[in-house]
C-alpha cells in the first residue's frame, strides 16, 4: 500500500528529520572539541570512526585524549584530529588555522601575530610540507620565501635592483662585467681619459655616501 504525503507541513517534517539524521551521522564521524592553555584557545574536530591507520614513522600525528592535545611521531593513542582547526590568542585574535586529515596537517595553513598581521603561509600534503611558503616579520616584511620539495626547504634568492647610477659605475669600473653590453666589451681598450666623466662619478659616490649617512642618523634618532 502506498502512502502519499499531501500536506506541506508533513513534507517539511520529513525533510527536517532527514537533515537531522544526516547531521547526526556527520557528527558521529567528526566531533567538535575545545582545548585551552594560558596563551591560546583551540577549536578542532576529532575522528571517531574505526579506521585502520598506517602510520609513517617520520610524520607527526596530532591526537586528543584526556582533555589534552598530543603530538607523536609515527603513532597515536587517542582520537586523531580530523577536520578544521583554529587557534586563538588570549585576546581573541586568530593565531593559526588549517585542516587535519586523520591526525596529519593537510592543505594551506596560516599563522598570525597577536596584532593580527600574517606570520606565515605554509602548505602541507598528508603531514609533509610541500609547495610554496612565505614567512613575515611583525612589520609585514617578507623574511623567507620559497618552496618545499619532499619536506626540504628551498629558499628563493632575493633580487637586488641596482639603480641606474650604480649600474653605470659598475660598468665603468669593471669592463669584464657580464651585464655590460657586448659593444662596450669590444671597445673597452679604446677608452680615453675623461676628466668630466670622472668628476660625475665622484659626485655620484658622494651623493650615495651622504644618503647612507642620513639614513643611519635617522635610525639612531628613532
Amino acid at each position: 500500500m502506498q502512502v502519499f504525503v499531501k500536506t506541506p507541513f508533513i513534507r517539511l517534517l520529513l525533510l527536517s528529520a532527514i537533515m537531522f539524521s544526516a547531521n547526526a551521522n556527520a557528527q558521529n564521524l567528526a566531533e567538535l572539541r575545545h582545548f585551552t592553555t594560558p596563551h591560546y584557545k583551540m577549536d578542532f574536530y576529532i575522528s571517531t570512526i574505526q579506521k585502520k591507520i598506517n602510520y609513517t614513522d617520520t610524520l607527526d600525528y596530532h591526537w586528543y585524549k584526556a582533555q589534552k592535545l598530543h603530538i607523536t611521531q609515527g603513532g597515536s593513542a587517542g582520537d586523531l584530529l580530523h577536520g578544521d582547526f583554529q587557534k586563538f590568542h588570549v585576546g581573541g585574535q586568530l593565531a593559526e588555522r588549517g585542516e587535519f586529515r586523520y591526525g596529519l596537517k593537510d592543505g594551506e595553513w596560516l599563522t598570525w601575530y597577536e596584532s593580527g598581521a600574517v606570520k606565515s603561509k605554509l602548505n602541507y600534503n598528508d603531514g609533509v610540507l610541500k609547495g610554496a611558503f612565505t614567512t613575515y616579520s611583525k612589520e609585514g616584511e617578507i623574511t623567507e620565501k620559497g618552496k618545499f620539495r619532499k619536506g626540504l626547504k628551498k629558499l628563493q634568492k632575493p633580487q637586488k635592483d641596482k639603480s641606474s647610477e650604480e649600474r653605470q659605475e659598475s660598468e665603468e669600473l669593471d669592463p669584464d662585467n657580464e651585464e655590460m653590453p657586448w659593444y662596450k666589451k669590444i671597445f673597452k681598450f679604446e677608452r680615453k681619459e675623461n676628466p668630466e666623466r670622472d668628476q660625475k662619478r665622484l659626485a655620484r659616490r658622494r651623493r650615495r655616501q651622504e644618503k647612507k649617512m642620513e639614513k643611519e642618523r635617522e635610525v639612531k634618532n628613532d
